[in-house]
């Protein structure tokens, strides 16, 4: 695919007000054909997190149990879009020192890294560390440039857990 084409969907993509299953479809297209790539498409203050797994990682089928499920309807998982790269794969082999699965990378929309997750201990230590990079990536949860859709906080988190218990945005230092 080449990248004005990308590029002119991630524009179109960009205009609409609220997420559309057309947007939508867009972007899981896109990703499916070259995250890397639709993550370096020029659109400001966009983030996704890449998974780096592997089929007989135990450790990848606990945290797709414990939070995959879940992710993308949290406000982190809509901010941040959830990437699933098997390691042995040639869009994978892009990001440096990538030796244990999973691995979790925040990337900009510039391709930059933000930082990584190497491992799964556990749900409370992803959404913590997860919640450090994106303080990081500078995203506040008070921060007015949020999308709509990040924006209302929820009373329960999927897994029953009141939201005093789990780690909120922190805001950038």
């Amino acid at each position: 695919m080449s990248k004005s084409l990308t590029l002119q969907i991630a524009k179109r993509v960009k205009r609409a007000r609220a997420p559309s299953f057309l947007a939508l479809w867009a972007i899981a297209f896109l990703l499916a054909i070259d995250p890397v790539a639709t993550f370096a498409a020029p659109q400001a203050g966009k983030l996704g997190l890449v998974m780096i797994e592997k089929d007989d990682c135990s450790y990848c089928k606990l945290w797709d149990k414990e939070v995959g499920r879940y992710y993308p309807s949290t406000p982190a998982g809509r901010y941040a879009p959830l990437v699933k790269l098997d390691i042995d794969s040639s869009t994978a082999q892009r990001f440096q020192r990538v030796v244990y699965t999973p691995t979790f990378i925040l990337v900009r929309s510039d391709g930059k890294e933000v930082g990584r997750i190497i491992g799964y201990p556990g749900n409370e230590y992803f959404w913590s560390a997860l919640e450090k990079l994106l303080g990081q990536a500078g995203i506040r949860s008070d921060d007015k440039e949020l999308p709509a859709a990040v924006s209302p906080i929820v009373d329960k988190t999927p897994l029953g857990v009141s939201r005093a218990q789990t780690p909120a945005i922190l805001p950038a230092q």
